[in-house]
């Protein structure tokens, strides 16, 4: 688990190959918060299976809970899934509602995405 003292301002679907195998599903949402208001309860596992970015997740219960572009070490993205929505207000809520997708060059083709939001071949 984690503790963040920052809330966010922004979140993404993320399309790309790695998301769709580490979660069995064909995307994951993210929110990017500054790395130095996140602060890791036991520090997790660091994937670093990518060019591009590594993956922090628990060994005990197999959820991969952030992930970290090497572009951009100041900033991690955390899985909006592993967040505790219930204690947060509709209004809060909505900021976790992602804005984009991103990597839709490696979407999954029997998942089209349903919505008008901006799409990214790869970065937004």
């Amino acid at each position: 688990t984690y503790t963040c003292n920052t809330f966010p301002n922004d979140a993404g679907e993320c399309h790309c190959i790695t998301c769709q195998k580490l979660s069995g599903s064909s995307s994951m949402a993210f929110i990017p918060v500054p790395t130095s208001s996140l602060t890791w309860t036991h520090e997790p596992t660091v994937m670093k299976n990518t060019a591009i970015a590594q993956r922090s997740g628990c060994i005990h219960c197999h959820s991969w809970m952030a992930m970290k572009y090497y572009s951009t070490p100041e900033r991690i993205s955390l899985n909006v899934s592993t967040i505790h929505t219930d204690v947060l207000s509709d209004g809060d809520l909505q900021k976790f509602i992602p804005t984009h997708h991103i990597f839709v060059s490696e979407k999954a083709a029997w998942s089209p995405i349903k919505d008008d939001l901006p799409q990214y071949d790869r970065f937004r």
